[in-house]
């Protein structure tokens, strides 16, 4: 507690020191260094700011007379508000929490293994995390991502499904059509 404060009044004293040296720099026993400084008779007088002139409020728009705001379209994005749920699978929270984080930094067949555990977990944060993971490069573990989610059967990852079937083709594009039915949706 004693080095903490003795810290912060040195740091008082040097933030002092900064601000007198920034107004008088002239009565700084360091000035004789620094020549080209101006001397205070050398200082130009100060400027005088002339006063605005007061604005007719006639002049601003009124509120009827405002543009129309653009037109934004809607961000369609999970509810992730809900708390965690505690579950009775298999796997730990230890194991979950690794999961996700072989899902999000391990390599391929890491996150293969990853998507089978968060499958099965029940837990809330393993949903979250699939659906994130609906932007992996690899295909195959795509593939393996939008089937946990539809073997899930949770209906909050309809709509990211939806989002990546219309952007996607081929083979993911049927896989996302699978799991969409799995869930109940309409295709």
């Amino acid at each position: 507690m004693k080095s903490r404060k003795s810290a912060h009044a040195a740091l008082s004293m040097m933030l002092a020191a900064i601000f007198l040296l920034a107004l008088c720099p002239e009565r700084c026993l360091w000035a004789w260094r620094y020549p080209d400084l101006p001397e205070p008779a050398d200082r130009p007088e100060p400027v005088d700011i002339p006063e605005m002139e007061p604005v007719d409020p006639g002049d601003f728009p009124k509120p009827h007379e405002w543009p129309e705001p653009p037109k934004l379209e809607p961000v369609n994005i999970p509810d992730f508000s809900e708390p965690p749920k505690r579950s009775s699978s298999k796997y730990s929270n230890k194991q979950v929490v690794e999961a996700v984080r072989k899902l999000k930094f391990g390599d391929e067949e890491a996150r293969l293994r990853a998507i089978q555990v968060l499958r099965n977990s029940g837990d809330v944060r393993s949903l979250y995390a699939l659906i994130g993971a609906l932007n992996d490069p690899s295909e195959s573990v795509l593939k393996a991502v939008i089937k946990a989610l539809g073997r899930m059967g949770d209906v909050r990852a309809v709509e990211p499904l939806k989002q990546l079937r219309d952007r996607s083709d081929g083979a993911i594009r049927e896989q996302c059509i699978r799991a969409l039915r799995r869930l109940g949706s309409s295709v």
